[in-house]
């Protein structure tokens, strides 16, 4: 995208008597991930014409050499598992949700999502900065895009020159889901794959207890919910049998041995694979057997 575009379609028509432009509330950035390394947002300029949104949010997605990869984003905020209203409306719609499957985008997908954000665009380049322009753009959010060597780089509203950077922003918002008519959850996904062995897994709290193959999707209301998952080799086979955990956690325990993972908002993916597997000598059997029991909570 060229400097011209990159313009009109972010800023071009934002009042130098905006509402002022601050660091990006934490909130709006999942736990799950890492936040931004540098992040502006600035109030809708115009929210008597425009009631889709909240804030602009300008954040440094990553910094790198090369090749080319996204290194600014472009967001907007709203309320919580919501679509923005459609004029004459100024109400959002909440006949939606997000899954752990959900593509932005996706048809009865909320556009706002547990996080309250929404993705405009990112931009490719070679190294990013966000920071707060001179006076009289001191409303607004300004950018700088680097593009290897070339001289002319795109930025908003003005070059960067040594003004002050924003800093980095830590994720706080626990959820990952969204229930139809507003409501944020986490969601947590466990599988278990037995390979020519079998265990039993149990899930607390909840006190559930998986035998065999199974998939369960478990969903929580309370942002500080967790769960732990204990897996225990069972069988004629248990004493050769270990329990391998990807996803949620990274482990694998000794032949006969019983794992356990915690799972929380803070963990690297709310999904946990749970796969028992056969050894014979130094060998343990990777094919699983299919999933036959299944179900949510």
């Amino acid at each position: 995208m060229d400097k011209a575009v990159l313009i009109c379609a972010a800023l071009a028509c934002i009042p130098m008597n905006a509402p002022g432009q601050v660091k990006c509330d934490s909130k709006y950035f999942p736990m799950s991930k890492s936040g931004s390394i540098g992040c502006c947002q600035h109030p809708n300029p115009e929210p008597d014409r425009d009631h889709s949104y909240e804030f602009d949010q300008y954040l440094v997605l990553g910094n790198v050499p090369s090749p080319f990869r996204p290194v600014l984003g472009h967001r907007q905020t709203g309320e919580v598992c919501s679509n923005a209203p459609v004029a004459p409306s100024k109400t959002p719609t909440k006949d939606c949700v997000v899954t752990l499957l959900s593509k932005p985008g996706g048809q009865g997908v909320c556009q706002f999502g547990p996080c309250g954000a929404r993705v405009v665009g990112t931009w490719k380049g070679t190294d990013a900065v966000v920071f707060q322009p001179n006076p009289p753009h001191a409303s607004i959010c300004g950018y700088q895009i680097k593009r290897g060597r070339q001289i002319e780089d795109n930025c908003y509203p003005e070059k960067y020159t040594g003004q002050p950077k924003y800093d980095s922003v830590a994720p706080s918002c626990p959820f990952n889901g969204c229930l139809s008519g507003g409501t944020p959850v986490i969601y947590y996904t466990i599988n278990v794959l037995p390979v020519h062995a079998t265990g039993h897994t149990s899930i607390d709290p909840g006190n559930i207890s998986l035998i065999g193959a199974a998939h369960r999707t478990l969903t929580y209301h309370e942002p500080d919910s967790s769960v732990t998952v204990t897996a225990s080799p069972t069988g004629p086979d248990a004493q050769h049998t270990k329990v391998k955990f990807s996803g949620s956690c990274s482990q694998t325990g000794t032949r006969g041995e019983t794992i356990r993972c915690t799972i929380s908002p803070q963990s690297r993916s709310a999904t946990l694979t749970v796969k028992y597997m056969k050894c014979s000598g130094a060998e343990c059997e990777t094919t699983p057997h299919p999933v036959i029991n299944s179900g949510t909570q």
